[in-house]
């Protein structure tokens, strides 16, 4: 379902390019041309993402033993910074339309529909995307593609309203810096997220102190420790974790706490995949040997 939605999106994303390549060289809006080059950015982004899907869909091999889910990450992590690009780029051209005494020859109207149309379709792309944006980091990369389009072309519309208005054609820097600082937060969490799960931190909102506090609490664990917890594509969770009997478990009771351990860790903290080593008291001094 995804990677059809993807597909959609670039489709639209296209068409809109070409409608505002077309139009900002009939009225001579320099907006809409620069909007028609975010779009050729967002197209590019966007068959990125799908890409990526159906690289991360490979079945795991020796040399990939997780697979190639995290391509997905790699994607996004693309997306956002070039998003936090584009930013920079719109605030620069902004600032230095301010200092510019040139005056151009705008036709509003051709201007305005074209806008409008990019408006719709990013709407229409948004709505699209927006489901599954929440399930995948990848996804998400692509959605903020759409959203900064969705406000480049607002910004258009406000513009060519204002010109043919009042004639003040500042009104473009302005609104610009403005989308660019709207743009630069979201761009800048998507970026932190994939640095978090490439870096392999504990993914947001997962309490590992209250993972350990029940695990310790489960009957037969004396202790743990060595708890890792991380994501290989940013919306899933990943565990490991060493627990160390206690001194009444009886030989074969093993089984059953580690099934014990392995329901706790998906039932109450949403943990897809966990391995659990059981050990007894004092084996892991012998883990981590000391060099001569």
């Amino acid at each position: 379902m995804p990677t059809r939605r993807l597909l959609s999106v670039a489709a639209l994303t296209l068409v809109v390019f070409v409608a505002e390549l077309i139009g900002g060289l009939v009225s001579g809006s320099l907006a809409l041309l620069a909007d028609a080059g975010h779009m050729v950015t967002d197209s590019a982004g966007l068959v990125m993402a799908v890409v990526a899907m159906a690289v991360g869909k490979r079945a795991p091999d020796r040399r990939a033993t997780y697979g190639y889910r995290r391509a997905e990450v790699i994607t996004a992590l693309a997306n956002g910074l070039t998003v936090f690009g584009i930013a920079v780029f719109i605030l620069w051209g902004a600032v230095a339309r301010f200092g510019s005494a040139e005056q151009a020859d705008i036709q509003t109207t051709q201007m305005l529909v074209v806008a409008t149309i990019g408006l719709i379709t990013n709407i229409v792309a948004a709505v699209l995307l927006a489901a599954p944006s929440k399930q995948s980091v990848n996804v998400r990369g692509a959605y903020l593609h759409v959203l900064v389009d969705a406000a480049g072309s607002v910004a258009v519309i406000v513009s060519a309203l204002v010109i043919a208005t009042t004639g003040w054609t500042a009104v473009d820097s302005v609104v610009s810096i403005v989308i660019a600082l709207l743009i630069v937060p979201r761009a800048w969490t998507l970026v932190r997220e994939c640095f978090d799960v490439l870096l392999e931190r504990t993914p947001h909102g997962v309490d590992t102190r209250a993972i350990a506090e029940d695990l310790r609490g489960l009957l037969g664990v004396a202790d743990i420790h060595d708890l890792h917890v991380w994501s290989l594509t940013g919306s899933d969770l990943l565990a490991s974790v060493h627990l160390v009997l206690a001194d009444d478990v009886a030989p074969g009771d093993e089984h059953a706490l580690l099934d014990r351990a392995q329901h706790l860790l998906h039932d109450a903290h949403g943990i897809e995949h966990a391995t659990v080593q059981i050990e007894k008291a004092g084996h892991s001094d012998h883990e981590y040997p000391a060099h001569s």
